[in-house]
């Protein structure tokens, strides 16, 4: 699927510097213009949140998402309808012993050949984006969403999808399957931090998912890694309007692996966790000897400083962590870091824009963070 990606990437470059450069009207107008035969689709769904002023913060919901629409895909294809079969088979059955499930998922080696890219913006129809955005703003009914944002419900709460997983209506699934713990929480008026605390769900740990499917999908399986249980968390708390975020390391700086977790501000505090972990706000304490680098979010709205947005980068080639519009780096919401900046002195055969900061995983060099060459310096904020 790297070729898809790359696809992805040169819509972005054609399309992210016009979009940031534009002014409010003139993104919104140039999202609906690259949707094609889909604008009528698109201009329903404003037209819808226009006609009754008591929806004005709907229409202004709307637009965040059409705006932003443009980038924004799954996958489909004979690879992927192939993909659901086997997951169906293979990896939901919840009787199994971990040891069967590691097996399965160790030995399973998926065709994704026959997949493509299947962009929002031509595809989304007006009754999905009504329905999403509806069950949205039924979460501003739960008392933890007293005085949030309206910005912070936009990006944390409004997104219909992380990242390529298949566009579908999951909140009613997530919140019918979260109702026997959200009652109770609700009729007692439980604060943002209360409600975060009680969520709970056990999996198996082992990756199973090859390419994201339905986000309902992930509550059928019987195993998941860091990637699978974030995601998991992303969607259920998120269903009950909780803001949760996709934070996300691409490689730790002193040893292998990359590692994902939840993470959720209350009132200016910034707490991390992960599903089993025993108290909310305590992902990192069991783990005093990992190294960060660097921390990535995922992001629904383009990312003006993302590396695909820069002047060059498509050209150079991007590496495959960096490939997305989408996030952002929030290190210094973790921990207080550093400016580095170095000077190169190994001549570089070709002239290069971009340089990056690596870390080794025992086998690869690893890039976590980007800079752009200037004066034979970079700097690594």
């Amino acid at each position: 699927m790297k070729n898809f990606d790359r696809t992805a990437v040169r819509l972005i470059l054609s399309f992210g510097l016009a979009w940031i450069c534009a002014g409010c009207e003139s993104r919104l107008e140039a999202a609906l213009e690259l949707a094609g035969e889909n604008r009528p689709e698109l201009e329903a769904v404003l037209q819808h949140y226009s006609t009754d002023k008591a929806d004005s913060l709907k229409y202004r919901a709307a637009r965040f998402l059409i705006e932003n629409l443009p980038l924004h895909y799954g996958y489909a294809g004979k690879g992927l309808e192939d993909f659901k079969c086997d997951y169906d088979s293979l990896f939901c059955d919840k009787d199994i012993p971990r040891q069967v499930l590691r097996g399965r998922a160790k030995n399973y080696n998926p065709d994704f050949t026959n997949v493509h890219p299947a962009f929002d913006l031509p595809e989304l129809s007006r009754d999905f984006l009504i329905r999403h955005i509806d069950n949205a703003f039924a979460t501003l009914d739960y008392p933890w969403t007293k005085g949030l944002p309206f910005g912070d419900f936009c990006e944390y709460v409004l997104p219909y999808r992380i990242e390529n997983e298949l566009a579908e209506d999951w909140m009613p699934h997530y919140r019918d399957f979260l109702a026997e713990i959200i009652r109770p929480l609700q009729q007692s008026g439980a604060d943002r931090y209360t409600a975060a605390r009680t969520m709970d769900y056990e999996v198996i740990d082992e990756s199973v998912m090859r390419v994201a499917l339905r986000p309902s999908d992930y509550l059928r399986a019987a195993g998941g890694a860091c990637p699978e249980i974030t995601s998991l968390m992303w969607y259920a708390l998120r269903s009950v309007g909780l803001p949760v975020n996709y934070d996300y390391i691409i490689q730790w700086a002193n040893r292998s692996q990359s590692h994902s977790w939840n993470s959720l501000w209350v009132d200016s505090v910034l707490y991390s966790f992960g599903m089993s972990d025993l108290e909310l706000g305590k992902h990192f304490e069991s783990r005093p000897q990992e190294r960060f680098g660097k921390v990535y979010r995922k992001m629904f709205s383009f990312q003006p400083q993302s590396l695909p947005n820069q002047r060059g980068a498509l050209a150079e080639g991007i590496p495959p962590a960096f490939r997305s519009p989408f996030i952002k780096d929030v290190s210094e919401s973790y921990f207080d870091g550093i400016d580095l900046v170095l000077k190169l002195t190994i001549p570089i055969a070709a002239p290069k824009k971009f340089a990056y900061l690596v870390v080794f995983d025992n086998r690869n060099w690893v890039p976590v963070a980007w800079s752009r060459i200037k004066r034979g310096r970079v700097a690594f904020d």
